[in-house]
């Protein structure tokens, strides 16, 4: 396991210090241009609350069931992720492995389309509803829906193959509507250059969250290696990769959109960003009151597991007020 997560961290270093190097020793800036401009303003439009995994929380996470089902809670946007199967095809699939959330295991990018076809997305789901089979989605059925329910789509892609690029261009010339409704982001860096690079009209992002080489998880917080040294040179160089992201990364890549897990955003990164054209959407918001917050106080989108705890937040406070004294006619009698 330790030599796998350190083969990811050297492939990630290769990949982040080939793209500053292009960009900074030959200037290749990626200039945004006035038709994407359009697109993006359509894109963000209306745009609040979004579908974290096709609402994770609320149903079978990347599936074809949780897309309707983000649709029938209103939801503006749903995020799926993909991955390659062994014939190359581009699927929903959030992890390395199918174990954890289908009733197989072994890794997705080894197993054949005929494989994946038989496997239950909804198998290992718990959370009181009932779902029957879900089978894994192609990545062009999911979009497909996206665009028949007419929604909008993120795109994260976790694993920068060339192949998978290829794909997701792929899928765009043969429906254009998703020029305006569908984004792709990825934590590596190489992603938004090798798309923008074979089609400039493409909406792209960044994902970034505090802790991404020195913790376990983005959403845990205990330390990714036990070695002191390594620890600390993964704090260090995370540190400066977030700066470089900000400063130099995002500006010459022409990525439009910053996804940041919710703990490191605040009004004035939010500011700060639109002040460099960027726009954030912050992951994951799943508390009532906080996407409140997003959306009163920060005016920033966000990504959310569960639209149901919303929608009743939303539905209490649509309902007339009770009819109670105030206290001086209280005190009154």
């Amino acid at each position: 396991m330790f030599a796998q997560r350190f083969c990811w961290f050297a492939i990630f270093m290769v990949q982040l210090s080939t793209t500053v190097i292009v960009m900074i020793v030959f200037g290749c800036k990626i200039d945004g241009n006035a038709e994407r401009s359009l697109e993006l303003s359509f894109f963000l439009k209306n745009l609040k609350a979004g579908a974290h995994r096709g609402l994770s929380l609320d149903a079978p996470e990347n599936t074809l069931a949780a897309i309707k089902f983000s649709k029938a809670l209103e939801a503006d946007l749903v995020e799926v992720d993909v991955s390659l199967t062994a014939d190359g095809t581009a699927v929903l699939m959030h992890d390395e492995t199918v174990d954890r959330t289908t009733n197989g295991s072994g890794r997705i990018a080894s197993m054949t389309d005929k494989e994946v076809a038989t496997l239950n997305a909804a198998a290992k789901f718990r959370n009181g509803t009932a779902f029957g089979f879900e089978k894994v989605p192609s990545l062009k059925e999911a979009a497909l829906l996206v665009v028949e329910l007419n929604m909008k789509m993120i795109i994260d892609v976790k694993w920068s193959d060339q192949r998978t690029i290829n794909a997701i261009v792929e899928l765009y010339n043969e429906n254009p509507s998703l020029y305006r409704t569908a984004a792709v982001s990825s934590f590596h860096p190489m992603v938004a250059v090798a798309i923008e690079r074979l089609d400039p009209m493409i909406i792209t992002g960044h994902t970034w969250c505090a802790g991404m080489f020195s913790q376990k998880s983005c959403n845990d917080r205990k330390r990714r290696y036990d070695n002191n040294m390594l620890h600390y040179v993964l704090v260090i160089f995370e540190r400066l990769y977030i700066r470089l992201l900000h400063d130099v990364v995002a500006r010459y890549t022409g990525a439009d959109l910053m996804l940041v897990e919710r703990q490191s955003i605040s009004k004035r990164y939010v500011d700060d960003m639109k002040h460099n054209s960027i726009n954030v959407i912050a992951w994951t918001v799943n508390d009532p009151l906080e996407k409140e917050y997003y959306s009163s106080v920060l005016v920033c989108p966000y990504l959310t597991d569960t639209m149901e705890n919303a929608k009743r937040r939303n539905e209490e406070l649509s309902q007339p007020a009770k009819d109670t004294c105030s206290v001086s006619s209280c005190e009154n009698g």
